[in-house]
C-alpha cells in the first residue's frame, strides 16, 4: 500500500497557524525530532500537483507564510520514495518547486 504526504513544515512555532483557515482534513502537529517546529499535514491533493501560486496562497491563508523558513512538500512512497514535490522559503528567499 502506498503511502502519500502533502502538507507544511516550518522551524517556527504551530500559534502562527490559523486552525479555522484549515481544510477539513488537515492536521497540525509540534515537531520535536529532527527539528523543532510545526507540521500541517494537509488532506490529499487527489493525484493534483498544486501549482507554486497554489502553495503561496495556501501558505498564507493557513498562516504558516508567516515563518522566515517553510517548506511545502508533496511526496509518495511504495516503500521508498517514489516521487516528491516541494517548494517553500528559507531565510525569506523563495525556492522551487522542485520534483
Amino acid at each position: 500500500m502506498a503511502y502519500r504526504f502533502a502538507g507544511f513544515l516550518a522551524p517556527s512555532d504551530s500559534e502562527l497557524i490559523d486552525c479555522a483557515a484549515l481544510p477539513a482534513g488537515a492536521i497540525v502537529r509540534r515537531i520535536t525530532v529532527p527539528f523543532r517546529g510545526v507540521g500541517i499535514r494537509m488532506p490529499s491533493p487527489m493525484g493534483k500537483t498544486l501549482s507554486a501560486d497554489e502553495i503561496k496562497r495556501l501558505a498564507a491563508a493557513t498562516g504558516i507564510a508567516q515563518a522566515r523558513s517553510w517548506l511545502y512538500i508533496d511526496y509518495a512512497t511504495w516503500g521508498q520514495i517514489d516521487s516528491v514535490y516541494a517548494c517553500g522559503v528559507q531565510d525569506a528567499q523563495e525556492f522551487g518547486p522542485q520534483a
